[in-house]
């Protein structure tokens, strides 16, 4: 029997980026021209692109070792918080846009309270996080996007910001209805993924929106 390859965020999304690049609208609202680094990027394009992304770190969490156990499914989401945090440090240090800043206060609250919340479930069960592949893939893109931001001219940095946010929660609403149906049968646990995904679905149309007007 032939040992599965270790799979890769880049290759698992280069499969799914092309099965989202035939379906995507020939024609995308909001689109933005002439922007340094970002031509054409629309809130359409990173929309399609985050949908691709969770798809694969769907597909991905159905080879994790114990998928539906608590400990990988709280280093999941404790990634995907903290890499919203950092992006919201750079973004409330560097952007002059004041909706964008605001924005990104209300991530950095939010996302801190929800790690909080998680930290608190896993010691209530006398459990720490345990690191997978797939959070580490999480922890890999965040600081792709973390970096990205740091790269960034400050003039563009509002519209930057928004693109990723737009990203990373198509791609979180996708990733958090499949680890919704592998969770382990713990009420609280379930509980706080319902809430946690109709949170990113609020938080992922605040960032289109946002980024349509910019």
């Amino acid at each position: 029997m032939h040992e599965r390859p270790p799979m890769t965020l880049p290759r698992l999304l280069a499969g799914a980026l092309s099965l989202a690049a035939l379906i995507a609208p020939a024609a995308l609202t909001g689109c933005v021209e002439d922007r340094e680094g970002v031509p054409g990027d629309t809130a359409a394009e990173a929309a399609t692109h985050g949908e691709a992304m969770g798809a694969a770190l769907a597909a991905q969490a159905e080879h994790e070792p114990m998928p539906a156990a608590l400990a990988h499914l709280g280093a999941i989401l404790l990634a995907l918080d903290r890499g919203e945090l950092a992006q919201s440090a750079i973004a409330l240090d560097r952007v002059d846009d004041p909706i964008v800043f605001d924005y990104a206060a209300l991530m950095s609250t939010r996302h801190a309270a929800h790690a909080a919340e998680m930290e608190a479930l896993l010691a209530d069960r006398g459990i720490s996080p345990l690191t997978g592949s797939l959070s580490s893939m999480l922890r890999a893109e965040a600081r792709a996007d973390e970096d990205e931001l740091k790269l960034t001219p400050r003039r563009e940095l509002a519209f930057t910001y928004m693109r990723l946010q737009v990203k990373v929660h198509a791609a979180g609403d996708v990733l958090l209805s499949r680890l919704s149906a592998i969770a382990p049968d713990d009420e609280p646990l379930r509980a706080l993924l319902a809430s946690t995904r109709d949170a990113v679905v609020a938080h992922r149309l605040q960032a289109e929106a946002i980024l349509r007007a910019r």
